[in-house]
């Protein structure tokens, strides 16, 4: 699916939420495999994806597509799931004026590339392999870990279409980090 309209409905509808739905179960399952999570790991409890509508989630200011927040669900009993959880929020003007940038971009690979970048993320912090809370220095590095990461879980190089959308990703990620700095 390819997008062709005006920005000025700046979020997801119904159709793209599905698709976008889609996308992550697709993601979550090549990080099952790439990290060798069973079908019951705690990792496929985690973590929760939010729109920017459904989350009243205002638009980041870097631009970016999405980002991981942190936060402790109200438990009344014990549970066997993990303490602190995890929220993808997706920003939605990001994505769909960039896709709208990029007409020949489709959505559906874009998303899956979204958001297996996004649990890469997740999968190292339920891992304890990088804190949640760092200095910027360690945020930068991170970044350029989980970056290449997604390639590796995407196998990116196997593939014209994911070829495409980390080429896009790649240049959203330089245009937002050139901006940030200036």
């Amino acid at each position: 699916m390819v997008l062709k309209r005006e920005i000025s409905f700046p979020y997801f509808n119904p159709i793209e939420k599905k698709i976008i739905y889609s996308a992550l179960d697709e993601a979550a399952d090549y990080l099952q495999k790439f990290y060798c999570f069973s079908p019951r790991e705690w990792f496929n409890h985690c973590y929760d994806l939010k729109t920017e509508l459904e989350g009243g989630i205002n638009c980041s200011p870097k631009k970016a597509f999405a980002e991981v927040r942190q936060y402790t669900p109200i438990r009344d009993n014990l549970s066997l799931f993990p303490k602190e959880r995890y929220q993808i929020c997706l920003f939605d003007k990001n994505i769909l004026q960039t896709l709208w940038k990029q007409s020949n971009m489709e959505f559906y690979p874009f998303m899956v590339y979204i958001l297996t970048h996004e649990l890469v993320h997740v999968a190292r912090f339920c891992q304890n392999l990088h804190p949640f809370d760092c200095d910027q220095e360690s945020l930068q590095k991170e970044e350029e870990k989980v970056n290449h990461l997604t390639q590796k879980v995407l196998n990116i190089t196997k593939s014209e279409i994911f070829n495409k959308v980390s080429s896009l990703y790649n240049w959203a990620s330089s245009v937002r980090s050139a901006s940030s700095a200036a």
